[in-house]
């Protein structure tokens, strides 16, 4: 259900080959801020993509998940190194930041959330 239900909600179209599925990963739970980061084991898509889900209520997301509030859902397009590291470094900045955190679950909107992420940037 995870990762269908997180595409569903985003509306975000992602275009991505083929292999993305086979080639996807466990999600990585982050439980100490309630974060999922989906992603394939290598960049295959065919530009660089995000998808964020924000729960009203916790996902389970596995026996070591504590609740998932957040989902990063990660399109990393085939070449894209920069846009790799970009993404990483903000995902980095909102675990490490709780507040960030509070304010991307406060976000109920797609404008708010992206108030919130682009002052991030």
């Amino acid at each position: 259900m995870g990762l269908r239900r997180v595409g569903t909600l985003t509306r975000l179209r992602v275009h991505l080959v083929d292999e993305c599925r086979e080639g996807r990963r466990a999600p990585m739970p982050i439980t100490r801020a309630h974060i999922s980061t989906p992603h394939t084991m290598k960049p295959i898509a065919l530009e660089t993509k995000t998808a964020v889900a924000i729960l009203k209520n916790p996902l389970d997301w596995g026996e070591n998940s504590t609740g998932i509030r957040i989902v990063f859902l990660l399109a990393v397009g085939k070449g894209d190194q920069k846009g790799m590291e970009h993404l990483y470094d903000l995902l980095v900045r909102i675990i490490e930041e709780q507040s960030l955190q509070k304010e991307l679950l406060e976000a109920h909107d797609f404008e708010s959330l992206h108030a919130v992420l682009s002052n991030v940037l």
